[in-house]
């Protein structure tokens, strides 16, 4: 896991967990730096 702030619980016997705000700014920096060095991404979503 790259960005803790961003985690997917994927548990769907429970409500959808409300992330904190400061998760886009964490992923933003995480992806901008996989994209320029090039590296491939899979990015999952549950809800």
């Amino acid at each position: 896991m790259l960005v803790v702030s961003a985690y997917d619980f994927e548990d769907l016997s429970y409500p959808r967990p409300e992330l904190p705000t400061r998760m886009e700014g964490d992923l933003k920096s995480v992806l901008e730096f996989l994209f320029e060095n090039r590296w491939p991404i899979r990015f999952h979503c549950t809800y």
